[in-house]
């Protein structure tokens, strides 16, 4: 639950209101505190008719075996999500960044040329959106370590793009899982607050060197449902962890 209040004069001279999103003027309320049980395994399984787009952070700075750790977790999360009758279709991206300052301009824009986002930017199509999860599970298995830079602003807008091909009846999700600083937090926050007029975009920072700060901007709202924070990448791939993101990604689960 949430109450909000409105500005009831407005601004005059050297006055000023609180922002709209400041305590003074929004607060949330939790509805339901306790955590999902899972009817079996012990694993969360969502229900939910969604379209979901899974970016996966590969910069060199994740690590060989944070790396791994964030391929494992993506395959726990595709079993997560109901592909069948008509529920939930997947689409997975993982995402570097350019090796040089002419490659770097090509993906954000600043060059006329023909960029190729895989070979020049390592933003990489896993899957687009599928009901077919064992051929995602098999496709992130084999997906190579692209170990460059941080180019996030240009995996949420591809993701933006990617939702464009989305059911029109199922609500949108898009949930990052990041390590590290983007090359441009300006970029990144223009291109989250393009994506959040889409969908609902969570994320999942790990290790300390997260920008966790800048990340509470860019997530959609409230920050408590939309923020996952973990210490190292060995907690990203813990039963409590998974079931956390999918009770706070799916509004029906088992």
């Amino acid at each position: 639950m949430l109450r909000q209040r409105h500005v009831a004069q407005p601004v005059k001279g050297q006055g000023s209101c609180p922002s709209t999103r400041s305590r003074s003027r929004l607060q949330y309320k939790r509805c339901n505190p306790h955590k999902c049980k899972p009817k079996t395994n012990g694993e969360l399984k969502c229900l939910a008719q969604l379209d979901v787009v899974l970016l996966l952070d590969g910069s060199a700075s994740v690590g060989e075996k944070g790396w791994e750790a964030t391929k494992e977790a993506a395959k726990q999360l595709v079993q997560a999500f109901d592909t069948s009758a008509d529920r939930a279709q997947i689409a997975v991206l993982v995402f570097s960044g350019p090796t040089d300052w002419a490659h770097y301009r090509r993906c954000t824009g600043a060059t006329i040329d023909k960029v190729d986002l895989a070979a020049d930017c390592k933003i990489i199509w896993v899957s687009h959106f599928t009901t077919d999860a064992a051929g995602i599970i098999m496709a992130l298995g084999n997906q190579q370590w692209p170990k460059a830079t941080t180019l996030t602003s240009a995996a949420l807008a591809t993701a933006g793009a990617e939702l464009r091909s989305g059911r029109a009846s199922a609500q949108s999700v898009v949930i990052v899982i990041t390590d590290g600083k983007p090359m441009n937090p300006r970029k990144t926050f223009q291109a989250a607050l393009q994506l959040r007029r889409k969908a609902r975009l969570l994320w999942v920072p790990v290790t300390k060197y997260a920008p966790l700060r800048q990340i509470k901007a860019w997530a959609s709202r409230p920050v408590a449902d939309n923020v996952l924070v973990l210490p190292d990448f060995k907690e990203l791939t813990t039963k409590a962890t998974l079931n956390k993101l999918v009770a706070d990604a799916c509004p029906v689960v088992e």
